[in-house]
């Protein structure tokens, strides 16, 4: 035992280590529990820690030996990381990366639209390996032009740079005409695209290029008034005029209508529908001008914007805008009319009246002052125009029809009213005309109309005291609806059938016939048209029909014949023959019938509508009775019941 306790640390730990049972397991030390004096009163203070103690106790081995793992596995991990770095040090060196491409652009950052100028694109190669098979790609913004050539258009300028050294720079420089309207940013898109030493890749570097249009090459302006009245003509002018020192080919103007705006007229007249206008060239100094007549329509208050496009065509032939130098737009105000003029027919205020042809039409002018102040020395014009009219049937009881130009005249002369109009106020006008019948006429006029152009003049004192010019024009049309007409007759000697029993018919002897229905058109294609007649009780359907691709049908208990006519289309059978259809029925006398003639087929009956007006249309014929006068052998008495 005493052999034991000379033994050295290191001595017992090697026998421990070659020994041939498992050492046991190590212990870790752990906290020693001290136990402090804990006072029950204020008074009492516990007894400090011997701190002296603590610090004579020492780490045990298994604490040593666990740090130096930590220290080593520390020292192996610094070793791995410095050969990387190491590594991604020196191959760098080697490596080709974008971020070591400097894309620089000396050029204007402001221009003016039209001028030349000349950018150069500097390629910076700030790696360590050259550039192979470089391109440099340049995107321009759409209208660019070529220098020195402004009918080429410079969309994409590509070029081969090919090999770039290490740490070298290339230079290119490209002339462009930039176009747009004053304070446009257009955006030039700049592409190297290269490849590495030993690689197939493509990559590429690139950079963004702003240039501001300082200026348009020349300047537009859009002028209107600020307020007009509905229905009011007005103008509205577009000029444009050049600011550069060199003429501008294939000028272009497009003015875009807002909705409600109805097209009158302009000067120069559109070189494309009614909104484009191919201004040719503008040369320095020079001006063109676009003057366009029209009117708005809208509620009140309602503000109108117009839309002003110019710059250069994309091709002379189709007026589209290929590049455009400025956009303008001009607001008009609707406001309500001055003078409220209010034009009726047949009592609707609609800007398309049907009126049946032959019949006489009232109309009317309703008057009003909208304005706080009254409005003096009222004048009224109302023209009548339209073929269809009839001018000896014009009436205006308190004016005057002036039939040179069919006219109706109103002034304060013709209706003292019209002298002063006091604010709020209204006054009414009436007059009549009657279009002609198409069917007794030997004009041919397809889908016919009368139209009122009503025009309103007069004065009123303005808000600012001037006495102001007042001037409204209005508008209504009459369409004329077509006459359409529908017979019915029998026969019995004629017709596709051949008829059988007694002419006169006689008693308990069934007599057959032939019924024809026509249909006579005039002015306006009619569509849905239909056809119903009724047999009586004693009348038998046969059920013979000619032709036979026409729709007719028989309801043996309504005791209804139907011909569904379709579409007729105008003046079917007064420049055509008419639009026919024959049947035949039997007619089984009693005798209670002795001795008077008797319906074969009563009243028929037509409907339909009007093409052109939209317009219902309706039409009779007369009940059909064994007096068949239109048969060529007719001869009195043939259509009594005889014994």
């Amino acid at each position: 035992m005493a052999e034991e306790k000379e033994k050295s640390a290191i001595e017992r730990l090697k026998e421990s280590l070659y020994r041939r049972i498992p050492p046991e397991a190590d212990k870790r030390s752990g906290f020693s529990e001290q136990e402090f004096s804990v006072p029950h009163e204020w008074g009492d203070s516990p007894a400090a820690p011997d701190v002296g103690s603590l610090a004579r106790e020492r780490p045990s081995f298994s604490d040593f030996f666990t740090m130096k793992k930590i220290f080593i596995a520390a020292l192996v991990f610094f070793g791995i990381g410095l050969v990387f770095f190491l590594f991604v040090i020196l191959r760098g060196a080697n490596v080709v990366s974008s971020r070591n491409i400097a894309i620089l652009v000396d050029g204007p950052v402001s221009v003016k639209a039209g001028e030349e100028v000349s950018f150069t694109i500097a390629i910076e190669n700030k790696n360590n390996v050259a550039l192979e098979f470089s391109d440099l790609l340049i995107e321009f913004p759409q209208g660019t032009r070529v220098g020195k050539s402004l009918e080429e258009e410079l969309a994409r300028f590509r070029k081969s740079l090919g090999t770039i050294p290490a740490r070298d720079t290339v230079e290119e420089t490209v002339d462009a005409v930039f176009f747009g309207q004053e304070g446009d940013d257009k955006e030039i898109a700049i592409t190297l695209e290269y490849r590495a030493q030993g690689s197939n890749a493509i990559f590429v570097a690139d950079k963004k290029y702003q240039v501001h249009v300082s200026e348009s090459p020349f300047v537009v302006v859009a002028s209107a008034p600020e307020e007009v009245s509905a229905k009011q003509e007005f103008v509205f002018t577009v000029e444009l005029s050049s600011k550069t020192e060199e003429t501008v080919e294939d000028v272009l103007v497009f003015i875009d209508y807002p909705f409600g705006f109805s097209f009158v007229g302009a000067s120069p007249e559109p070189s494309f529908g009614n909104d484009t206008w191919s201004l040719g060239d503008l040369p320095r100094g020079g001006k063109r001008t676009v003057t366009v007549r029209g009117v708005l329509e809208g509620q009140d208050e309602d503000e109108k914007i117009f839309r002003v496009q110019s710059g250069l065509a994309k091709s002379p032939e189709n007026g589209t805008l290929g590049v455009t130098y400025g956009m303008v737009l001009k607001a008009v105000r609707i406001i309500r009319p001055s003078l409220g003029v209010r034009p009726s027919l047949r009592n609707s205020t609609a800007a398309d009246v049907a009126v049946p042809a032959g019949e006489r039409t009232d109309g009317n002018i309703r008057l009003t002052n909208n304005t706080l102040t009254k409005i003096t020395d009222v004048r009224i014009a109302v023209k009548l125009t339209g073929d269809i009219l009839d001018k000896a049937s014009v009436m205006a009881p308190e004016g005057f029809y002036r039939s040179l130009d069919s006219t109706i005249l109103w002034d304060q002369n013709s209706l003292a009213k019209l002298g002063e109009i006091p604010p709020g106020e209204s006054v009414s006008l009436s007059f009549a005309f009657t279009p002609r019948s198409s069917l007794g006429g030997s004009a041919r006029i397809k889908n016919p109309v009368v139209a009122l152009e009503v025009r309103a003049d007069g004065k009123h004192l303005g808000s600012d005291g001037v006495l102001k010019d007042v001037h409204i024009e209005e508008s209504q049309m009459a369409k004329v609806t077509s006459d359409i007409d529908l017979t019915a007759r029998a026969v019995y000697h004629e017709g596709p059938f051949a008829n059988s029993g007694s002419i006169p018919p006689k008693v308990e002897q069934e007599t057959t016939y032939t019924v024809f229905l026509a249909l006579v058109n005039t002015a306006n294609d009619v569509r849905d048209v239909r056809v119903e007649a009724r047999l009586p009780a004693y009348v038998r359907w046969v059920g013979a029909v000619s032709p036979a691709s026409e729709d007719v049908s028989y309801n043996g208990d309504t005791r209804r014949v139907s011909w569904r006519v379709g579409d007729l289309v105008a003046w079917k059978g007064v420049s055509s023959a008419p639009r026919e259809v024959a049947f035949q029925i039997g007619f089984l006398p009693s005798l209670s019938q002795v001795g008077a003639t008797h319906t074969l087929i009563e009243g028929s009956t037509l409907t339909g509508a009007d093409e052109f007006t939209d317009a219902p249309l309706e039409d009779t014929a007369s009940s059909v009775s064994t007096d068949i006068t239109t048969d060529s052998q007719f001869k009195s008495g043939d259509g009594t019941v005889g014994q």
